[in-house]
């Protein structure tokens, strides 16, 4: 079956695709993209006036059909259906028919026109000589307002913010590297700097991404690219992330046990989870495990990036800044439509946290938030929060909390007071930056935070006790803490309890 106002394949030998199954979204269970719900806009000023679609029914079998259509809506208010067609119901073996899905508004969506939509529900049904049935069921969306006011705000937003914010806190304090460290360097390897080059290649990869996939003749396939790259990723990270949490067990514990050469019982744990949480999400498409994922590629994110100066920092979310305002602007002046919409239409895979509406909304099944705009902001909180400890003082990381949640009022706050959503990064990024570079002039620590690469005692110190065994003349008055912010390659100096 086909719907030729799309040319869309409505059924291909028998099997249903997933453009025109609803089901998901009723029931909560995935966010689905929301290609499938196809967006038609009656033209016509006066709304007594029928819209319709043509519905190509092609009979590939050796048997002759008597063919009916059932078409109904789900709140039956805004919207009343009918069927016609021009052939006769009897469709033979290897012939196709046409059917006219008619539409018509009602008063009710132009007195009510954030209500000016409906699902629209088809089954047809083939009927054999011996009065077998064989029902096809469908579904798309209708609209009777072609300037339909898109609702952008709902609460799922706040609580996937809420936890978002969570999120950052946790991959704050747990950016350490405990799984493997690398050679040639001293001590524990503890993540890439990002530096002018990462930056220049992190803007090369978006530009050349989203250029190629929303201006591309080929997006289905690039898509794909996209989304088994994605999943790629996913499945790594996810490895990762879980060989890093058995870390946290002492040494000498089972999980640590080697099993062949350097290969640990946490290593083959965490390959078989990782494996068993791809599968399941393959099979399954569910928004919570997609969120997993996605949580495990954040996580790696913060561990294997870190920001060791403001300079580098500020320059990193300018670009990103940039990057995320160009490309809400070229899709809202391209296709005018929803940067939020959109994005999840086409790259509905764990490069998003995403939550279920918990009010159906048009062209709309999901909240969500991009990874990278909870990663960015945790590596940079991060970065704030290890100056803090150098520093003695928790200033940094407040103030720059703060800046983040005044930056999520304000992009909430633009949601639900104008149609097209921008993207969070451009209220996020300047507010935690404001923040930070506020508490360093009041500090009178611009210059320091700015350039210099301070000795990062959160990753990098290695607190040894055995260090002190045998200086028993002063063990019971040292201070241990002292000291802490010297760099291991300078000559140590005189400790405050010897002045």
């Amino acid at each position: 079956m086909e719907y030729t106002n799309k040319n869309d394949t409505v059924y291909n030998e028998g099997s249903l695709q997933k453009e025109f199954d609803i089901s998901p979204i009723l029931e909560r269970r995935s966010c689905t993209s929301p290609k499938n719900l196809i967006r038609i806009d009656t033209k016509n000023k006066n709304i007594t006036q029928e819209d319709y679609e043509i519905l190509t029914i092609i009979n590939n079998d050796d048997i002759t059909y008597q063919v009916f259509i059932e078409q109904y809506t789900y709140t039956n208010k805004s919207i009343t259906t009918r069927s016609f067609t021009n052939d006769d119901s009897t469709l033979l073996s290897n012939q196709s028919m046409k059917y006219y899905l008619y539409q018509n508004c009602t008063e009710y969506s132009m007195q009510n026109p954030e209500n000016a939509w409906d699902f629209i529900y088809v089954n047809v049904i083939l009927m054999e000589n011996n009065d077998k049935n064989h029902t096809f069921p469908f579904q798309f969306t209708y609209t009777c307002n072609e300037n339909y006011n898109f609702i952008t705000f709902d609460w799922s937003l706040i609580i996937l913010i809420s936890i978002s914010m969570m999120l950052m806190a946790l991959l704050t304090r747990f950016s350490r590297i405990l799984s493997f460290s690398l050679k040639g360097q001293n001590g524990r390897f503890q993540g890439f700097k990002i530096d002018i080059i990462i930056t220049i290649f992190y803007f090369v990869m978006y530009t050349i991404g989203f250029f190629l996939v929303f201006n591309s003749n080929y997006i289905e396939e690039l898509t794909i690219v996209v989304k088994i790259s994605t999943y790629l990723m996913g499945f790594s990270c996810s490895l990762f992330i879980i060989d890093e949490a058995l870390n946290l067990s002492p040494d000498g514990s089972f999980w640590k046990r080697k099993v062949f050469y350097k290969i640990r019982l946490c290593e083959i744990f965490s390959f078989m989870l990782a494996s068993a949480f791809m599968t399941l999400y393959l099979f399954t498409q569910a928004w919570y495990l997609s969120d997993l994922i996605s949580i495990f590629i954040m996580s790696t994110i913060a561990k294997l990036f870190k920001f060791k100066n403001l300079k580098s920092a500020f320059l990193f979310l300018i670009i990103c800044i940039m990057l995320d305002g160009t490309a809400a602007s070229v899709i809202y002046f391209a296709t005018k439509q929803s940067y939020n919409s959109l994005t999840l239409k086409i790259l509905n895979c764990p490069i998003e946290l995403q939550l279920p509406l918990l009010e159906l909304q048009y062209d709309r099944s999901c909240a969500w938030i991009s990874l990278f705009s909870i990663a960015i902001p945790g590596l940079y909180m991060g970065f704030t929060y290890r100056f803090d400890k150098n520093k003695r003082t928790f200033s940094y990381t407040i103030f720059t909390g703060l800046g983040l949640i005044i930056g999520y009022i304000i992009w909430i706050t633009t949601t639900i007071v104008q149609t097209y959503s921008i993207p969070s990064s451009i209220f996020i990024y300047p507010s935690i930056l404001i923040g930070t570079i506020i508490v360093a002039l009041k500090r009178n620590e611009l210059q320091s935070i700015w350039d210099t690469e301070f000795f990062d005692e959160f990753l990098e110190k290695q607190y040894r006790l055995s260090n002190i065994q045998g200086q028993h003349d002063i063990v019971n008055h040292l201070n241990l803490m002292e000291g802490l912010d010297q760099c291991p390659d300078e000559q140590p100096t005189q400790s405050r309890i010897f002045k």
